[in-house]
């Protein structure tokens, strides 16, 4: 083939790809005829054994959602890694997005250790098989799982694109290798025309080479026809020969555009095998075709094009009905879609399979080109058939459902104008005024609503989804939250009664089930911006207890809230119980989106449960899904806030509170900014008061200015407790008290934990203001009461802390005896910075701080104990960097490690407490010889 360097290079790297750390990319580029395709395939036979899976591009398939990762999605379905992405694939479970459907054929590829891909003719690989291929390899980027893809293609700009972004996800150029083919030199295109006719001389291979162009098909085309042009009378002279059967069998094989079974041959054209066979032969005979096993294809494309020129047109045309009508009978989607294209080439009806396609349960994987094919296949049909109507109404629904809100906003718009009933009507006019509000065109939105309403009948699934739109208006794009939570309460309490006429939720079909699940899901979270927990507790049951195998996303959700309602209640533990479930049902349906939510609210409980280590667990596979999905769905600060939290108790509360201001200058959305602003501030006031008080004033200020934007009370309340806390911490009691003057939440169905914040900043704010000291014991008393009652263990923690603080003005045995039973608490979390804090609280009082039960828990290594020894002895770092033949800078991380693990400010600290230690029987864990 004459690749000789071409095949060595490939197939080294796909030797050593399985002892690299992530995926190896081979990208090879060359134009129609410089031997890609039989490139691959030598790498292929010369290669390591493993499982190798094909992905193919075909020219007629590049717009079927999924068609060319047919085989790549079989293979990972097979066995029990696998039977998600089966159900998923066989639409045996809810209906499947298309990042599920990723998602799960990753969890599959996990299990493959050496899993190739190989991808050929890549420029027409489909959009949504070409994203796969990507989101496979960016995951397993990330999580550093084998994975070994080899493209070749055209260099077309969708191939260069998808390169591109291949080789911008690996971090080790190393395991990046692109090629770009040429013409084969004199040498390399006279040596193969001499192996493929070995009767040629020098001479007549050179002449051959020169007029091929270099280009190895066209090389072995003329080594074929000694010197005709195949691509001009040649060719032609091969067609004119054919048989009636072979010419038909050739005509649908280049409108096919891929392999097909000698048996769907015989099917799809009503020919006895035996004539099949016969086609098949002849057409081999003059090189025409090419077989792999029983499958034939056309020899190459640039033949298939030339066919398709050659052939008489109604020949072609019948090759495309003979597709059409045989693709329209199989039950696969991508089939279907195939089936439209071929029938619109032969000019024949495909409205059945497009009503079909669009009915299906894995409708959301057509994706984008298939909404518009089936769009323009709705714009050919006369809607006022019943067929037609039925078609423009699901492709609508299907758009919506994909989130294409411009496409679905005209389509429900057409299809209200055109409706012959008030109702039909108003159902479309609602779906319209759902587009609009995505689209935050809010007069749009408004007006829509207000004409549904209008015709909507009293009872009905119209009425009701009318108010929970208008809810959502008021709630999200007014921001007024009063008119909200009224229109939402009217809305809920006509979804019951809709749901009580059929004897129940779970009895409700169709357009009345969603209302019902709208008008609930905006009732919760019109309670959640009003600060009613119990309320959203209460409408997250109902709503979860409705739920049905259709509707997980709906379930998730409702726990989810569900668990954010159970903690702001003080019910800290119950919502740990409900977010672990929920956890494990997102995870096990591949929900990436509802994963990555539910994960952060799992990890910010996990947190104030003191399970700091599995928060970090949880908090790892976020950011890693995360990762995977960011063209997708961007990190939120949530997640971000509640890493740097872990990150504060790690012992780096500086990098947090680094990483908290980041977080909030790159998020967009108030809603999420407000959180990371609010966590920074009070870090700031914790950990460096003296020095941070201009930050922490402005901190607070942000937070309380997003927090209002965003139109939650809720949000809005607990800025102005944990903002007066921080400025309370900060010496500005002026500034506490001006905030807490407007907190007021309900003292009745108000937050329990917002009760406590408040209780939280009363007390560092009676500090601040010189309050007696039996005042502002008693207060912080309550403070860490309160805290164990809800289960905020982490938070409790602290509370002890600073009631230790405050006793150690008055009651140093009890200050100490606090501190014993915090450190205890911060060892057993592993909480190393509250750890600290509580040795310092400690020494202040006096107390030798390995004296406390439990220690650090942190051991020093060999090497840090001498070096620990010398400092104590007074030896400075260059001393000891000469004595133990260490560099300054080695030396120099060795005592800041010491320091970290004992607790210890400084080095006269560390020499005090190892001259204790040695008089002590008890030395301190991470101080002693």
């Amino acid at each position: 083939m004459g690749r000789a360097a071409e095949v060595t290079g490939l197939a080294g790297l796909w030797g050593r790809a399985d002892d690299l750390a992530g995926p190896t990319v081979a990208l090879v580029f060359g134009r129609p005829g410089e031997g890609k395709t039989r490139l691959l395939a030598e790498v292929c036979k010369r290669a390591a054994a493993g499982d190798v899976v094909a992905v193919h591009g075909y020219e007629p398939e590049s717009g079927v959602s999924l068609a060319s990762a047919r085989d790549l999605l079989a293979t990972l379905s097979s066995g029990v890694e696998g039977s998600l992405l089966q159900r998923l694939l066989t639409g045996s479970t809810a209906p499947t997005e298309t990042l599920q459907l990723f998602e799960a054929a990753f969890q599959a590829l996990r299990s493959r250790r050496a899993l190739r891909l190989v991808v050929d003719d890549l420029q027409w690989v489909d959009p949504t098989s070409a994203a796969l291929l990507h989101y496979l390899v960016r995951a397993a980027e990330g999580v550093g799982n084998p994975l070994t893809l080899l493209a070749a293609g055209r260099p077309t700009v969708a191939s260069t694109r998808l390169a591109a972004a291949l080789g911008g996800v690996l971090s080790d150029s190393d395991r990046l290798l692109r090629i770009e083919l040429g013409p084969l030199d004199r040498v390399a295109g006279a040596r193969l025309a001499q192996e493929l006719a070995p009767d040629l001389d020098e001479r007549d291979a050179v002449q051959l080479w020169q007029q091929a162009d270099g280009s190895p098909f066209w090389i072995e085309e003329l080594a074929r026809s000694r010197g005709d042009n195949p691509a001009g009378g040649e060719l032609g002279f091969r067609l004119r020969g054919l048989s009636g059967d072979a010419a038909a069998v050739l005509a649908v094989l280049a409108a096919a555009g891929r392999h097909l079974e000698r048996a769907a041959l015989a099917e799809l054209g009503g020919w006895p095998v035996a004539g099949v066979d016969r086609a098949v032969d002849d057409l081999g005979a003059l090189g025409l075709v090419t077989e792999a096993g029983s499958a034939v294809a056309v020899a190459h494309d640039l033949i298939r094009a030339s066919i398709a020129d050659r052939l008489p047109r109604e020949t072609l045309r019948q090759g495309h009905e003979r597709l059409a009508r045989w693709l329209a009978g199989q039950a696969d989607d991508a089939a279907l879609l195939e089936a439209i294209g071929h029938g619109r080439r032969a000019g024949v009806p495909v409205l059945h399979p497009a009503l079909r396609l669009a009915g299906s349960p894995r409708r959301r994987l057509l994706g984008s080109d298939g909404l518009c094919l089936l769009r323009s296949v709705a714009a050919e049909t006369d809607v006022g058939t019943p067929e037609g109507a039925a078609l423009d109404h699901a492709t609508a629904q299907l758009a919506t459902e994909l989130g294409e809100h411009e496409v679905a906003l005209a389509a429900w718009s057409g299809i209200a104008r055109r409706a012959r009933d008030a109702s039909g009507g108003a159902e479309a006019t609602l779906a319209a005024a759902q587009s609009a509000l995505q689209l935050g065109r809010t007069a749009e939105a408004e007006r829509l609503i207000d004409q549904a309403a209008d015709a909507s009948t009293a009872g009905t699934g119209v009425e009701v989804e009318a108010m929970a739109s208008v809810a959502q208006l008021w709630l999200y794009l007014r921001h007024r939250i009063s008119q909200g939570e009224d229109a939402a309460n009217r809305a809920v309490q006509a979804a019951r009664r809709l749901a009580d006429g059929t004897g129940g939720a779970r009895n409700l079909s169709g357009p009345d089930r969603q209302a019902y699940l709208h008008a609930l899901l905006e009732g919760a979270e019109a309670a959640i911006f009003a600060d009613r927990p119990a309320d959203v507790l209460a409408l997250t049951d109902e709503l979860a207890a409705a739920t049905t195998s259709e509707d997980g996303r709906v379930r998730l959700r409702a726990l989810a809230e569900g668990s954010l309602a159970l903690r702001w209640m003080g019910r800290n533990a119950d919502a740990e119980a409900r977010l672990r479930v929920a956890w494990a049902e997102a995870r096990a349906e591949a929900l990436p989106r509802a994963t990555v939510e539910v994960g952060a609210l799992l990890a910010l409980v996990l947190h104030s449960r003191g399970r700091l280590a599995e928060a970090a667990q949880v908090v790892k596979e976020c950011e890693e899904l995360g990762r995977r999905l960011a063209e997708y769905c961007p990190s939120r600060a949530i997640t971000v806030t509640i890493r740097h939290l872990l990150q504060a108790s790690g012992g780096d509360w500086s990098g947090a509170v680094n990483g908290l201001r980041l977080a909030a200058e790159a998020e967009e959305t108030a809603h999420y900014r407000f959180q990371a602003h609010l966590e920074r501030a009070p870090l700031l006031a914790r950990y460096d008061p003296r020095r941070s008080a201009a930050e922490v004033q402005s901190g607070t200020l942000a937070a309380l200015a997003d927090a209002t934007e965003s139109g939650c009370r809720r949000c809005t309340l607990e800025a102005r407790a944990r903002g007066a806390e921080a400025l309370a911490r900060v010496g500005d009691p002026g500034g506490a008290r001006e905030l807490l003057s407007a907190f007021h939440p309900d003292p009745v169905s108000g937050s329990r934990v917002l009760h406590w914040y408040g209780a939280r900043a009363r007390a560092a704010l009676l500090i601040a203001e010189g309050e007696t000291l039996e005042s502002v014991v008693t207060a912080w008393d309550e403070v860490v009461a309160e805290a164990d009652r809800c289960g905020f263990v982490l938070e409790a923690l602290w509370a002890r802390i600073d009631l230790a603080a405050v006793l150690a003005g008055g009651d140093r045995a009890r200050a100490a005896a606090v501190l014993r039973e915090a450190g205890v608490a911060a060892d057993a979390m592993g909480a190393r910075t509250e750890a600290q804090a509580v040795d310092r609280g400690l020494r202040a009082l006096g107390v030798r701080t390995w004296s406390r039960a439990g220690g650090t828990g942190l051991e020093l290594t060999a090497r840090e104990r001498e070096i620990a020894a010398r400092v104590a002895a007074g030896a400075g770092n260059a001393e000891i960097a000469a004595a133990m033949f260490l560099s300054r800078k080695t030396v120099e991380r060795h005592v800041s490690n010491v320091l970290a693990k004992c607790g210890l400010r400084n080095r006269a600290e560390l020499a005090a407490a190892w001259a204790g230690g040695a008089d002590s029987a008890r030395r301190p864990e991470g101080v002693h010889r």
